[in-house]
């Protein structure tokens, strides 16, 4: 008698519009995970940096000028960007916005550890919005170019949202309330 073992099943190709799809794409998985990563980071930075601007001048209307020193460029170079997002090369202009965005974290962190003056921590932070502005078309055309994107296109959404949220609880896991 012979006794040969069952052949293995074929894998199925995962179904169209599910994570799945969406992951089998090494592109996707690397941009999925770096922007998880990233979240992380720009939650732990929402959360604490206006804390820790309040903690050292005890002024609101401080704190709003630092947010809005964030948000500020995305308000006003919104349109630009769209623009610079259809002439451009989309990978390179992404890789100097991330760059862009990089450095002024950096300078962010070195700003809190020196207890540099805060008019250091507003430039800083208006830059790490700068690049944040001139990021968002770009991102989100590549995002759009990308083949695990539309392999998962109804799923994409929901698979950042989960990125987004997950990282939202990572920041409240390693910064509970007391």
């Amino acid at each position: 008698m012979n006794h040969e073992p069952d052949p293995k099943p074929e894998k199925q190709p995962p179904r169209p519009g599910t994570a799945r799809a969406a992951f089998s794409y090494p592109d996707f998985r690397i941009m999925w995970t770096s922007n998880f990563l990233s979240s992380i980071g720009t939650w732990m930075q929402n959360v604490l940096l206006p804390a820790y601007v309040y903690e050292r001048t005890r002024s609101a209307s401080v704190v709003g000028v630092f947010i809005f020193a964030q948000l500020g460029p995305m308000l006003l170079l919104s349109i630009p960007a769209g623009v610079m997002a259809d002439r451009f090369d989309r990978r390179k202009w992404l890789l100097f916005a991330q760059i862009v965005q990089m450095t002024g974290s950096v300078a962010l962190g070195i700003c809190a550890i020196a207890d540099s003056p805060i008019w250091a921590l507003f430039f800083a932070q208006m830059t790490v919005g700068i690049g944040n502005a001139i990021n968002a078309p770009f991102g989100r055309l590549i995002r759009n170019e990308n083949e695990g994107f539309r392999a998962g296109h109804s799923q994409w959404r929901d698979i950042g949202k989960v990125s987004i949220d997950t990282s939202r609880s990572r920041c409240t896991a390693l910064h509970p309330s007391p």
